[in-house]
């Protein structure tokens, strides 16, 4: 069930009753839409009054609000009967939402009985209006079946729509086919891997905590990136989806500081350029130290040669900026220089703003 006014998330309060439908008085007739919805964001049960002859001067939108109000009890009591013959007034106006809503009613036998096949009719006739979510409807009816035989071509054209409408359960399922190779489609991981990302860019919290996952791991062909993969575990987190959250905040932990291994490329004065080998890649701006395997006095130790700040990370090469030479070695006289081209360095490092 779902209603425009929902995405101005405002919390409703209050009651009222429906007037009697009349003709809106306003010219264009959206106009009395426009009014109604006025009028919600402002807690205002004078919404249904507005929405009342917005339908009744066939304003698709109008139908599908009243049907929504009515439906959920907002402003108004209860009245299923009422709501299931205003949803279905908006499906017929051209409201794919309105379509939806009557799908609910129908299916969960709201208002009156339960009817198979105007399910099927409900579900097409939304897509037919180019709604994704009517599409990915019109897929689940012909691959259960309900309201007539299964059609696996014809759930596929659908699902395929409903995630070109921007539908982003659509995409889901299609990712998961594709990463399965199953329902069919072949087996495509790039593909796959593609499509639950544009679910997640769509507002679905699992695929934003999947695409998350396999950034933090480095699974499914992705590279190893914990920057976007907090970004997504706190986007999902957003979306509420519950495990997202705590992974944010283990993610965020294991963040604030790690170890690396890295080959010297080279050192201009205070910049030095280290190609990863193994470890945790730092991000831009963690201040670190960093040693060499040095012998001294016949013993092998880590020797801590400069205090650094990591200025940039692009792929697995790292710069980082010397803030302060540590080892200040000196034979006959003369300075050693530890930063010979091609030699192993560990950098340890944490983030300024470790949590």
């Amino acid at each position: 069930m779902r209603s425009m006014i929902l995405a101005l998330g405002v919390v409703v309060l209050g009651g009222g009753r429906a007037g009697a439908a009349e003709p809106c008085e306003l010219s264009p007739a959206k106009g009395c839409y426009d009014k109604g919805i006025e009028a919600f964001k402002s807690k205002d049960a004078a919404a249904v009054g507005w929405f009342e002859k917005a339908c009744a001067s066939k304003v698709a939108e109008g139908c599908t609000e009243l049907g929504f109000l009515l439906m959920e009890g907002f402003f108004v009591p209860r009245d299923d009967a009422r709501s299931r013959a205003v949803s279905l007034q908006a499906c017929e106006l051209g409201s794919g939402l309105g379509c939806n809503n009557a799908f609910v009613m129908v299916r969960d036998g709201r208002g009156g009985p339960r009817d198979d096949g105007e399910l099927r009719r409900l579900a097409d006739r939304s897509c037919a209006l180019e709604d994704g979510e009517g599409c990915f409807l019109s897929a689940a009816v012909r691959e259960e079946p309900i309201g007539g035989a299964r059609d696996d071509t014809a759930a596929k054209k659908a699902l395929e729509s409903s995630c070109k409408l921007g539908f982003w359960m659509g995409c889901s399922v299609i990712a998961h086919r594709l990463l399965e190779g199953s329902q069919g489609y072949d087996e495509d991981e790039v593909r796959g891997v593609k499509m639950m990302a544009r679910a997640c860019e769509l507002g679905g919290g699992e695929p934003c905590h999947q695409v998350a996952g396999w950034m933090a791991e480095g699974a499914r062909g992705l590279d190893v990136d914990r920057e976007q993969a907090l970004v997504l575990f706190a986007r999902a987190c957003e979306l509420e989806h519950g495990e997202a959250c705590a992974r944010e905040r283990e993610l965020r932990l294991a963040m604030a500081k790690g170890e690396l291994m890295a080959k010297l490329v080279r050192r201009a004065s205070k910049r030095v350029l280290l190609e990863l080998k193994e470890g945790d890649a730092p991000p831009v701006g963690a201040l670190g130290e960093v040693s060499k395997k040095e012998r001294l006095g016949g013993l092998e130790m880590m020797l801590a040669i400069a205090k650094v700040t990591v200025t940039r990370v692009e792929g697995r090469t790292i710069e980082v900026t010397v803030t302060e030479d540590l080892a200040r070695i000196e034979i006959d006289g003369k300075k050693v220089d530890h930063w010979n081209a091609g030699i192993a360095l560990k950098l340890a490092w944490e983030r300024p703003d470790k949590p």
